[in-house]
């Protein structure tokens, strides 16, 4: 502590009219509101918001979307990403079909392969949440109109072999070890679940929040829990539209609040 700084402390604390004055002046500065009546704080909002969006806007148009559309292979019509750059490593094919939208910032990394390019695709009307990680060495594909809740992870490979000599030596996974992902159309995934590799996702299903997918999943099904299972098909009726209340000993747990 600097001579000049030890002589400030002792001044603003001790008990004198001075540091009396200077602590009441600080914790005042501290407390510090500034009145305004609702009519201008609604303008004062406005304003803010107005400049907001443009910030925002010009963000996702001019840095956002143009830095993505340079990583992909091909971006249908009315693809749009949020404002921030998404995270793209290593080289591969990105496909994205017709008015789908990856927002927030994500990451997307491509592994080495020795084979032909890896591919991660994504159909048309999907969305892609913030944060969502994919790890592709050989395929990720996503059919229509899914939707990815936040902070949903999909890999279809470990990065690492699981045999702890191979990977203190630094070996690569074996192409056994590297198996696609498949998600069908109108698939809606939870934040924060985990689909690992070889799986494949029916049409129409659900995937609950937080779950961990080892295993393909039926069409139109719910699955949720760690590791997953399914829970009931996505045509039964929700509990919160006929089953017994959730303090019944009856009652069934709703899968979407997260994992069983």
């Amino acid at each position: 502590m600097t001579t000049v700084r030890r002589r400030v402390l002792t001044l603003v604390r001790a008990d004198t009219a001075l540091g009396r004055s200077v602590r009441g002046v600080a914790l005042g500065l501290l407390n510090l509101s500034l009145p305004m009546p609702a009519v201008l704080a609604r303008s004062y909002r406005a304003v803010f918001v107005a400049a907001r969006g443009a910030v925002y806007w010009c963000a996702r148009v001019f840095v956002a979307e143009p830095i993505f559309r340079g990583y992909a292979t091909r971006l249908g019509r009315n693809f749009h990403t949020g404002v921030y750059v998404h995270w793209v490593v290593g080289d591969g094919r990105i496909v994205v079909g017709d008015d789908s939208r990856i927002d927030g910032k994500c990451n997307i990394m491509f592994a080495w392969s020795e084979r032909e390019a890896p591919e991660f695709s994504i159909g048309d009307r999907t969305h892609i949440g913030h944060e969502c990680s994919f790890t592709i060495a050989k395929s990720i594909r996503i059919g229509n109109d899914c939707m990815f809740a936040s902070g949903v992870r999909v890999m279809d490979s470990s990065a690492h072999p699981v045999d702890p000599a191979r990977r203190l030596r630094g070996e690569r996974p074996r192409d056994e070890d590297i198996r696609p992902v498949i998600i069908g159309d109108n698939v809606w995934v939870g934040a924060g679940a985990t689909i690992l590799p070889g799986v494949e996702i029916g049409s129409g299903s659900v995937i609950a929040a937080g779950a961990v997918i080892t295993r393909s999943v039926p069409p139109d099904s719910v699955a949720g829990g760690v590791p997953a299972r399914i829970l009931r098909s996505a045509h039964d009726v929700p509990p919160s539209q006929g089953e017994a209340p959730i303090d019944s000993p009856h009652a069934r747990r709703d899968p979407l609040a997260g994992p069983s």
